[in-house]
């Protein structure tokens, strides 16, 4: 079975405001999210590689390229982030 790829939903636009990172709704999405989430500088850089469809492990690859942290939580903290971009439904999953 292939793994399960993701891809950030383009009705979610990243923007900079006032020095914090921001993920705001736009489109059909206000109906059922109108609001935006502040993200941290790893969040941000999860949801920009996020633009073209990855998997898991490639996410994990490509975090462990720029980030120097224990792989355990990498991990963790990877599928975390994917979980919740999920549960307010920001991610693709192909």
């Amino acid at each position: 079975m292939a793994e399960r790829k993701y891809r950030a939903k383009t009705d979610f636009i990243l923007r900079k405001i006032d020095g914090s990172n921001v993920l705001i709704s736009t489109g059909e999405n206000l109906a059922s999210f109108n609001g935006y989430i502040e993200m941290n500088d790893t969040a941000c850089f999860i949801w920009e590689t996020l633009a073209e469809e990855k998997s898991e492990a490639e996410l994990l690859a490509i975090m462990r390229e720029y980030y120097e942290t224990d792989p355990e939580q990498l991990e963790k903290d990877v599928c975390e982030f994917l979980e919740e971009m999920q549960t307010y439904q920001m991610l693709e999953v192909l």
